[in-house]
């Protein structure tokens, strides 16, 4: 075989000929994070539009990840199992009834588990599960490349802004 066909790309930037390795022709300093997102563009050339479209895989992560407080809950999460309170004061600016919500669609979804504990006064602690626990690499992607192109989108807006 021989081509593109013969060839597959890992997504660590290495790849694969013929059951033989090598390296692809990127610098060494080139972070993973970069390397992930080329192997992606290299996997995904011949998506189509029903890739996105209702009812498919991609479209519920993006329903989910998408979500105003997902990220932010499944970042505070990650460090362990939290109380309501300690939630709602780890993820600033979310009100009770919104958290309570949030938290209810995550459960639905399997990404985080709630505990009751019969005591008194009762207790109640929300951890990820073995599912929320795969988000923490989204997670930390999406930081990743805000933290990459944070300039770039605020010089974007106010050169929008000033023409507008």
């Amino acid at each position: 075989m021989v081509g593109p066909a013969a060839s597959a790309l890992t997504p660590y930037g290495a790849s694969t000929s013929l059951g033989r390795s090598r390296m692809l022709t990127q610098s060494a300093d080139t972070s993973q994070t970069d390397r992930v997102t080329f192997w992606y563009r290299r996997t995904v050339a011949e998506e189509t539009a029903a890739d996105y479209g209702p009812g498919s895989p991609t479209r519920l992560a993006l329903d989910r990840l998408a979500h105003k407080w997902t990220l932010l809950i499944v970042w505070a999460l990650k460090a362990g199992p939290m109380r309501f309170t300690e939630l709602r004061a780890a993820v600033p600016g979310v009100t009770a009834q919104v958290l309570t919500r949030s938290l209810r669609d995550l459960e639905r979804d399997g990404i985080v588990a709630r505990r009751y504990f019969p005591e008194v006064p009762p207790r109640v602690e929300y951890t990820l599960t073995d599912l929320g626990l795969t988000m923490c690499a989204p997670v930390n992607a999406v930081r990743a490349w805000a933290e990459k192109y944070a300039d770039a989108i605020q010089a974007a807006r106010a050169t929008h802004d000033a023409a507008g």
